[in-house]
């Protein structure tokens, strides 16, 4: 379906092996709205960017209640979804299973501008080049019980990256057994403009995460096996637990790699948040590099060759 300003909705709709030579495997939207409601969609295909939905020129698109399964966008970002010109996606009540992008965002792609929200969300065994499940630049994202299992990125971010002024809040979410090949077993960060472990040295701009009541579990990277943030803003609200994660390069930081940022607790809260069970060459739990600020984290069981906690 190819919409320019269409108003559509759609329910029960099954879709199993649909695909297009450019974009958008099941829908193309330029500008309008798209909601999508207690469907399914199997084995769909873009060639470029993405496997289920492409949408762009503020478009609008709600999926409510879906199940998705094996879908990728061949050459393309956002195995899903992509988004980009200042869209929206909603995306509440879903499963989505092996969703699949080979550049950015297995799951879903947000440049310019776009935003999205997904609540009670469930994501398991993602794969991209950078966000195994889901990949921001200069856009911004908010979830509501996301719970992610098995992201997996060939370069960063195993489970989420971000970059270029991304702004990201996490609430009640649960990332599980994350990897990627580089850095930032679950979560990858950078201020700088671009995507990857190489971008830009720019330090301009900055990138924002919010998180509450956050688990990140059983990650690993070669730096930052929960996290690695550069030229990044980092907000806990002390009730966070970083567990059992590790880094496998030299560089270390088995929950934390931390350059130039800050990962502080929120005003007006009370708790500490925790880095249990990190493991590393160096820098057990953290690694700081250039300036960096933390506060109100309590560190046990780290595991290290050489150095010590940080």
């Amino acid at each position: 379906l190819w919409s320019a300003g269409a108003t559509i909705t759609v329910y029960n709709h099954v879709v199993d092996g649909a695909s297009a030579q450019g974009h958008g495997g099941v829908y193309a939207l330029f500008a309008g709205t798209l909601t999508s409601i207690s469907s399914t969609y199997k084995h769909t295909t873009s060639q470029f960017n993405g496997g289920v939905v492409y949408a762009t020129l503020k478009a609008n698109v709600s999926l409510d209640t879906v199940a998705i399964t094996d879908v990728q966008s061949e050459k393309g970002s956002g195995g899903v979804a992509s988004m980009s010109d200042q869209s929206a996606l909603l995306i509440k009540a879903s499963h989505i299973h092996r969703a699949t992008s080979h550049v950015n965002g297995g799951a879903v792609s947000l440049s310019s501008l776009s935003s999205a929200s997904g609540q009670h969300l469930q994501t398991v065994d993602c794969t991209s080049k950078d966000g195994g499940v889901i990949h921001l630049n200069n856009a911004t994202l908010m979830a509501l019980f996301w719970n992610s299992r098995g992201g997996k990125a060939t370069n960063s971010g195993g489970s989420l990256s971000a970059s270029n002024e991304a702004t990201v809040t996490m609430i009640d979410s649960i990332l599980v057994d994350s990897d990627a090949v580089i850095d930032g077993g679950h979560i990858w960060l950078n201020g700088h403009n671009g995507g990857g472990s190489n971008s830009s040295t720019d330090s301009s701009s900055t990138n924002s995460l919010a998180l509450e009541n956050v688990t990140l579990k059983q990650g690993s990277a070669e730096r930052g096996g929960a996290l690695y943030a550069a030229s990044s803003s980092i907000l806990h609200d002390g009730t966070c637990s970083i567990e059992n994660n590790e880094a496998r390069s030299i560089e270390g930081g088995g929950s934390l790699y931390l350059s130039d940022s800050i990962f502080v607790r929120a005003p007006n809260k009370t708790l500490h948040s925790s880095l249990t069970g990190s493991l590393a060459t160096n820098g057990g739990a953290v690694t700081a590099v250039g300036t960096v600020l933390l506060n109100f984290l309590t560190v046990t069981n780290h595991f290290t060759n050489n150095s010590g906690t940080i």
